[in-house]
């Protein structure tokens, strides 16, 4: 292994040159291999290239800390300062939203999948792969990278985001609009055993982690609220679905969408229902009470009438008044009643 300082180089291929350089990182710390990547990235005449070389995972992470144009990163898994998928999740915790390409050795090609599987877009076998193959996998992980993008940005719109938990691995992902809809800034990075803290914001997601037998376990619809920083609240809605790989090692995916908005509407629809309901009771009380008072005074109205419209009656000193009796309460009902009056005309 040898160390060199970081450097930077321009491969410009001498036919069909665009506009628009590809701007790639190059983690890896044999100097001799890194020129052989450089060669092999001039060889390609389709598109213009911009390549910049770290030596050490630390000097690959100050240089994504100070540029955030680097289309592609290759990153080497072995490093004089990390080696493994521990080098990959230190570049994915610290930026997510890269585009990383993992170089790994020939006697050991799996590492590359165990790579893709904990967040690579491709993978490369040192030696094994040609100009036109280096050509093709950064411009394919370019192209997924612009669709992540676009997905991204669906997300927003949509309110729903995607996470995915990977215990074996020690592997968390969580998109952009679950951070925004859990109020997390979204530099933050966590990875499984942060989950597993009481008070992480994503420690809901473990509960979606228990060890069955059962392969395709699904958790779909379960509403939860969150009291986010500036002491609102949100509702939110949990889906997941827990898998095994083919070694038999559990990891979950899942989404989660903020259902704020449709939470509120129905308590819009529930208040409006209640009022409709108090309004109908409302009408059908005064309804009841202006029945009720109108019939006393159609009695005495016609009582009125009848002294007025007969003369004769004056000279009696009394009759049988036949009425009816309200009701009590809204549930009894009324009575006829029949009662004999004395009275004066004169007076």
């Amino acid at each position: 292994m040898n160390n060199a300082p970081t450097d930077t180089t321009h491969l410009v291929s001498p036919f069909n040159r665009q506009e628009s350089k590809v701007r790639v990182l190059l983690i890896e710390d044999d100097v001799s291999y890194a020129g052989l990547v450089g060669i092999l990235l001039r060889a390609n005449l389709e598109q213009e290239c911009e390549l910049v070389n770290a030596y050490h995972l630390a000097d690959g992470l100050a240089q994504l800390a100070k540029r955030d144009d680097f289309d592609v990163v290759l990153l080497d898994l072995t490093l004089p300062d990390s080696e493994g998928l521990t080098t990959l999740n230190q570049v994915l915790r610290a930026f997510p939203e890269q585009t990383v390409v993992v170089l790994t050795g020939f006697d050991d090609p799996s590492q590359g999948i165990k790579a893709v599987q904990a967040g690579a877009q491709d993978y490369l076998v040192k030696n094994e792969f040609e100009p036109t193959e280096l050509s093709r996998v950064i411009r394919f992980s370019m192209e997924r990278r612009r669709v992540l993008l676009r997905l991204e940005e669906a997300q927003r719109i949509a309110k729903i985001g995607n996470w995915e938990v990977r215990p074996y691995s020690n592997y968390f992902y969580a998109s952009k609009e679950v951070y925004r809809m859990l109020g997390i800034p979204s530099d933050t990075t966590y990875d499984y055993t942060d989950l597993l803290l009481p008070d992480n914001p994503f420690h809901l997601l473990t509960s979606q982690l228990i060890h069955r037998e059962e392969e395709a376990v699904s958790n779909s619809g379960e509403r939860f609220e969150v009291i986010l920083a500036d002491s609102s609240m949100s509702y939110l809605t949990l889906n997941s679905r827990c898998l095994k790989t083919p070694e038999g090692e559990m990891y979950c995916v899942g989404t989660i969408q903020d259902v704020s908005e449709a939470v509120a509407t129905e308590a819009l629809q529930h208040a409006q229902e209640l009022s409709d309901q108090a309004a109908r009771t409302r009408e059908q009380v005064m309804a009841n009470v202006s029945h009720e008072l109108r019939t006393p005074m159609n009695a005495i109205m016609g009582m009125s009438n009848l002294l007025k419209l007969t003369p004769s009656i004056v000279n009696k000193r009394s009759m049988w008044i036949i009425y009816r009796k309200p009701p009590v309460s809204y549930w009894e009902s009324s009575t006829i009643c029949c009662r004999h009056r004395h009275f004066n005309t004169v007076n």
